[in-house]
């Protein structure tokens, strides 16, 4: 479990939480939140799940992915962890958001927009079956295709998981500092609309603009 302070190394908080360490290192308002590392999917294998899990990435051979996914349980001494870091992050019982921090995400290259799994209001007692379906969601057949598409190879770590204390948004919003259209960087764009954020970065409603 990594906290803003000890954060900021992508290759282990992956770019959301990264990104979320600088602001917070800028001393910007931003709700609380802790991230998990892929260091504890792999903690959480048996030695034997780690061959088997590395070699069936290597080979693209899914159904032996699934089948350890399915199988997984975060360990023991992680457990502990993330039960002190929720404690400490919801002591009034706080709903979170539960997302993916992959090291690839919203890069310069390939955004994979849509391909990882976020829960929004989920409950302290949840979390921990949330952070396994956003590892799950990393070698889903969406994404798994998506990488094929681009011609990525299977990581064989899953995403770090961001989580971090829920909104509940009067007004939510996305800025550009350059166009995202023709990229000029004289134009900064700002859309927004009533509620929460993710109707519009789906595309389900328009925002103002």
């Amino acid at each position: 479990v990594l906290h803003p302070d000890n954060a900021e190394a992508p290759e282990q908080a992956g770019g959301k939480a990264a990104a979320l360490a600088s602001l917070h290192a800028a001393s910007l308002p931003i709700p609380a939140w802790f991230v998990i590392s892929p260091d504890a999917f792999t903690a959480s294998l048996s030695i034997e799940q780690r061959m088997a899990f590395a070699t069936a990435c290597a080979g693209s051979d899914n159904t032996t992915i699934q089948t350890i996914l399915a199988s997984v349980r975060i360990a023991d001494h992680i457990i502990e962890q993330l039960e002190q870091a929720i404690a400490t992050l919801c002591q009034h019982g706080e709903y979170v958001a539960v997302r993916s921090s992959a090291l690839e995400e919203d890069g310069t290259r390939h955004s994979f927009a849509g391909q990882l799994d976020t829960f929004l209001f989920v409950p302290p007692e949840q979390v921990v079956q949330a952070i396994l379906a956003v590892w799950r969601s990393g070698f889903s057949e969406r994404m798994l295709a998506y990488r094929r598409e681009h011609n990525l190879t299977i990581s064989p770590m899953p995403p770090a998981v961001l989580v971090q204390l829920m909104i509940d948004a009067d007004a939510s919003g996305v800025a550009f500092s350059a166009d995202p259209v023709t990229g000029q960087r004289g134009i900064a764009v700002v859309s927004a609309l009533y509620g929460l954020g993710t109707a519009l970065v789906s595309g389900e409603c328009d925002a103002d603009t």
